[in-house]
């Protein structure tokens, strides 16, 4: 059985599509029959295992997704077939490991969740039924909007932003709440009395902060975000914005203009950053070897994305500690958490040795290993 985990890192999801049906097309006849089929089920089974998924009654739901792709019936799939049906189905991707980049702001970025409590949709705000064996839905682990799988495709793009994509917004050191409606029990911040998320979708909870209150209470809430108990650590969106809109001039003459300067680099698809830590914080860079500690990687991984600004989270899996090392090289006072094994944490210091900083950072590790 191939594992195709290691094939398509860095790809994008269109150009994986062709990839990975040549990966288990065998015979090389440009249709995947019955055994290359079960092949790739296996193949899904492994991903959800490794996730932690209760896969009891899994196979039976892959053999069916992947029966739906074959739309003339022919007992086979064809190229053109995979990649229409791929396209539209995000649990197929999420199994093959083609949703694992960082997509656009505001694009939901989807993961299978079980839940153990009644869960409701977000988009047709029917429940999700919390007790089954399998899975139920699709979360997105940025910002916890939750769908069923029937659903995702008429979701609109309304996850949070991880950057200003205009260096004049980045003046602006406040930003909002971002408020995620249902499926947040606990008490609420304003009232203190609890949310009842049980019977419905209601209560809200900011990414950011993770502050929950009821809908009425979220009237009397400042709309400024504070960022929560984290706030030291994170490197909210205000906080990283397009280095080549600034105004010369005016930079040349300001000490904080030259440290924006000293912080740009080149880091979102070819787009030069600055990044400007707000006052008085420590801006944390995780680094994640999601496959240290059975599934601990994994889990640490999407539960770090949603405590951070996801930019700050880095995968060693996709490109290693280099790229996350040196676009916080000239950020002054940031730390680095290092997650995984000995190997990998001698991996992360080898690569801050190498890059010969003015300044190194101080280094936590949290051990993953076996």
């Amino acid at each position: 059985m191939y594992d195709v985990s290691d094939v398509i890192v860095s790809v994008k999801c269109d150009s994986c599509l062709p990839v990975v049906f040549r990966v288990y097309d065998s015979d090389g006849n440009e249709y995947l029959d019955s055994q290359e089929l079960e092949c790739i089920t296996q193949q899904m089974m492994s991903v959800a295992q490794y996730l932690g998924w209760d896969v009891t009654e899994l196979k039976p739901i892959l053999q069916d997704m992947l029966v739906e792709l074959d739309d003339d019936a022919d007992g086979q799939i064809s190229l053109d077939e995979w990649i229409r049906g791929g396209r539209n189905t995000i649990p197929l991707r999420v199994l093959l490991g083609l949703e694992t980049q960082i997509l656009d702001d505001g694009q939901h970025q989807w993961r299978q969740k079980r839940f153990n409590r009644n869960a409701f949709c977000n988009r047709c705000l029917n429940v999700l039924n919390g007790f089954a064996l399998s899975y139920q839905g699709l979360q997105c682990p940025f910002c916890k909007y939750t769908v069923h799988e029937r659903c995702v495709e008429r979701v609109p793009a309304s996850c949070i932003t991880t950057y200003v994509k205009s260096s004049r917004r980045s003046g602006k050191m406040s930003m909002d709440h971002h408020w995620t409606e249902g499926n947040c029990p606990g008490k609420c911040f304003k009232c203190g009395k609890a949310v009842k998320s049980n019977n419905c979708l209601t209560g809200l909870r900011c990414a950011w902060c993770q502050v929950t209150v009821h809908n009425k209470c979220a009237t009397h809430m400042a709309p400024e975000c504070n960022l929560g108990e984290h706030r030291e650590l994170i490197l909210p969106p205000v906080c990283i914005s397009p280095a080549g809109g600034l105004d010369r001039k005016r930079d040349n003459s300001t000490p904080e203009a030259h440290r924006k300067r000293a912080n740009s680099y080149v880091n979102f698809e070819g787009i030069p950053m600055q990044i400007s830590p707000l006052r008085g914080t420590h801006p944390l860079a995780v680094f994640i070897n999601p496959k240290s500690g059975g599934r601990q990687g994994a889990r640490l991984l999407h539960k770090f994305q949603y405590l951070l600004n996801p930019r700050q989270v880095f995968n060693l899996g996709d490109g290693g500690p280099t790229p996350g090392l040196k676009f916080f090289q000239s950020v002054p006072d940031f730390r680095v958490l290092c997650c995984g094994g000995d190997g990998t944490v001698g991996w992360v210091l080898a690569t801050i040795d190498k890059l010969q900083m003015k300044k190194p950072p101080p280094v936590a590790v949290l051990p993953l290993g076996e």
